[in-house]
């Protein structure tokens, strides 16, 4: 979470394989609320578990604002798309290496329609 800031630039792949999308983070959630514990706190962000391998505690609410979406592009809430997050160099190489990946796979994808 260190490379995530508000305002970081954010690379979206959503699943349907349109083009990728341009985006930055808004805000940050700083907790969430456990569904199942009817004496649990609130304000607080409800994280729905969709996924049986996302364990709740390691999810932690992040908005992206898309800065502009292509006529060509259809989007609706609930699509399934994948966030980079843009950090600086020296922050983790890990996410540059992520993000180099599906930008290869973003581009087969294109020289394949």
């Amino acid at each position: 979470m260190p490379a995530i800031k508000m305002g970081a630039q954010v690379t979206i792949y959503l699943m349907s394989n349109a083009p990728a999308l341009q985006g930055h983070v808004v805000s940050i959630a700083r907790g969430i609320t456990d569904r199942e514990d009817p004496d649990g706190p609130e304000l607080l962000a409800n994280a729905n578990p969709t996924f049986e391998w996302v364990r709740l505690a390691q999810r932690i609410p992040v908005r992206i604002h898309i800065d502009a979406v292509p006529d060509s592009v259809l989007i609706s809430s609930g699509m399934t798309c994948t966030v980079v997050v843009t950090a600086p160099a020296r922050s983790s190489a890990i996410l540059s290496l992520i993000n180099d990946i599906f930008v290869r796979q973003a581009r087969a994808g294109e020289s394949q329609d």
